[in-house]
């Protein structure tokens, strides 16, 4: 069993980039969704992503994956494992899968994570996936994945 047990994100800076849903919603018992909605008012030369994944052991430990990735090159020709299983996972609920630019809203609906989504073996706890997102070097929003894996 794979479950959200909190999602959070922030913005650095409201005149570029507004949030206007950050969600999870219990649907039943075994399954919660992942609702979010961002709006990027300014154009942009460049978008990378800086994502680490970290395990709860006596806190928040970094566990497997530290990466940062340019999307705009990502979107073109997918070159980074950890993000190419990020992106499978939610490619289906989302309209942010084209190419630069990408000024709009941002939409990802109704998003559950299965054991299958993965895609790796992961053993039980509490897990963290911490995405940082700059525009033009320049950060503007944070965003926290909480969930647990039982086996």
């Amino acid at each position: 069993v794979v479950k959200f047990s909190n999602f959070k994100c922030d913005t650095t800076d409201e005149s570029k980039f507004r949030i206007n849903l950050c969600r999870l919603r219990a649907v039943n018992r075994y399954r919660i969704d992942l609702n979010y909605n961002a709006t990027l008012l300014i154009d942009h030369k460049t978008l990378f992503v800086h994502a680490q994944a970290f395990k709860k052991e006596n806190g928040y430990k970094p566990w497997l994956f530290n990466t940062t990735v340019d999307v705009c090159k990502f979107f073109r020709k997918p070159y980074d494992p950890f993000f190419i299983i990020i992106f499978r996972s939610f490619k289906d609920h989302t309209n942010f899968n084209h190419t630069c630019p990408f000024k709009g809203d941002h939409i990802v609906n109704n998003i559950h994570l299965t054991y299958a989504t993965l895609a790796l073996p992961v053993p039980s706890g509490d897990y963290l996936i911490n995405m940082n997102w700059y525009y033009d070097g320049e950060l503007l929003c944070l965003q926290k994945f909480y969930f647990w894996v039982q086996e």
